[in-house]
């Protein structure tokens, strides 16, 4: 069985990746301001009053600046639910592994503890970056299930088409081929992002050997894509969430 210091160390630089990608895609550390709301499990990203980013979140956990602990979000019972019903994700998967510090409702804290329990929530729950927010007591960790720029509807084409997710809602449809969906942590062929395409049809490397293959995509050819449709949100968790 993996050790629980193995499984920490590769979380740990999974996330930063994931954070990487989140900045280089979304600004998140140029914000100059941000609001979380418990309630709709959502962080809000603005600039001059004005929304720009928006994240759904769960919230892992809180470390108390005086105490010197770490308390996990499902521990504590003053979070709307909403907040933390993913999280019970995380803690069955420290049953299953017998991993102790996920199983813990409070922790002696350091420095790095609270970085390194949200990169592991991040890897369970495959997150696509986390945050951390100051608070009066101390620091509130949260995982991003989903992001999107707050005005995601004028950023794509305009003749975008909305679908409905099982695990998101309401999302615009996107397209890549089964590769990626099944295996996304792989190199992503596409168009280049655009403010009218901020999700452009992707696939993987196979399927680009038959494109340079044969030059452009045709009927015949297009038929190895396996085309899959997805939302933004799971297009964006699946590409972003894995770099």
């Amino acid at each position: 069985m993996e050790t629980f210091e193995k499984y920490l160390h590769e979380a740990v630089h999974a996330l930063q990746r994931k954070n990487d990608a989140c900045d280089r895609e979304y600004s998140i550390g140029n914000w100059e301001h941000y609001d979380f709301d418990l309630s709709e499990a959502r962080l809000v990203f603005s600039q001059g009053g004005v929304p720009r980013v928006v994240a759904d979140v769960q919230m892992v956990g809180s470390t108390g600046r005086n105490s010197n602990t770490w308390k996990w979000g499902w521990a504590n019972a003053h979070i709307p639910e909403r907040a933390t019903l993913q999280m019970e994700q995380v803690r069955e998967f420290g049953r299953q592994h017998s991993y102790s510090p996920l199983l813990a409702e409070m922790l002696d804290d350091d420095e790095y503890l609270g970085w390194e329990l949200t990169a592991v929530a991040a890897e369970v729950l495959g997150a696509v970056g986390a945050y951390r927010c100051p608070v009066e007591y101390g620091f509130v960790y949260f995982v991003m299930t989903a992001i999107a720029w707050a005005d995601g509807a004028q950023r794509k084409a305009p003749n975008a088409r909305e679908i409905d997710c099982g695990d998101h809602g309401s999302g615009f449809e996107t397209f890549v081929c089964a590769h990626l969906a099944d295996a996304p942590a792989q190199q992503w062929y596409s168009a280049e992002p655009s403010e009218d395409n901020r999700w452009p049809d992707a696939w993987c490397g196979s399927c680009q050997e038959v494109f340079e293959r044969d030059g452009e995509w045709t009927d015949g050819n297009s038929a190895a894509l396996d085309i899959q449709l997805l939302c933004h949100h799971c297009y964006e968790r699946l590409r972003f969430g894995n770099r």
